[in-house]
């Protein structure tokens, strides 16, 4: 079987890269209003709230970051490309929500066991054991995941990132 308390406990020293554009569709904060001048990366879509200084991208970002465990320590920035016509902290939460359920599920996989049934020629052993991994309680795994490290549980973090467009985003238009 798999130590799902060991796991939990992996995952909470897990490292996640966010990209920066997801704050000020890639015009920059160098360039003023017009954004960058020789290329970069091209972002479609004009959702309203973007961040306009670096204060606002950190701040957006911190907020994101408290709806999956304060995490800022364990977060780098990087460059990607992006649809801008979506709330901005929905696909930072969204996405990073999503790779660590699939590096959770990743790790909760029983592949010790499927290991040893493919050494032993016990093919039938390993199908059967990778079908029965399908219907494992991953979503339980999940939530207590997500309670352990203090963040919303299921989509219940979508209410916040609602109120805080109301709050904050809407006003920079």
């Amino acid at each position: 079987g798999v130590d799902t308390d060991a796991v939990l406990r992996e995952m909470a020293g897990t490292t996640l890269s966010l990209h920066c554009w997801q704050g000020d569709d890639v015009t920059g904060f160098e360039a003023g209003k017009e954004g960058l001048s020789d290329g970069g990366i091209l972002a479609t879509g004009n959702y309203p709230g973007k961040a306009r200084n670096g204060e606002e991208l950190r701040a957006d970002l911190e907020f994101a970051l408290s709806l999956r465990c304060e995490a800022f320590h364990r977060v780098y920035l990087a460059l990607d490309f992006f649809d801008a016509s979506i709330n901005r902290i929905t696909a930072w939460v969204t996405g990073a929500r999503a790779t660590l359920k699939a590096i959770l599920l990743a790790r909760l996989e029983p592949t010790a066991l499927f290991r040893a049934a493919e050494a032993n020629g016990d093919y039938g052993t390993r199908l059967a054991l990778m079908e029965e991994f399908k219907t494992l309680p991953f979503t339980a795994v999940w939530h207590k995941y997500c309670l352990e490290q203090n963040v919303p549980v299921g989509a219940a973090w979508l209410a916040q990132v609602k109120d805080y467009e109301k709050q904050i985003l809407a006003k920079r238009s």
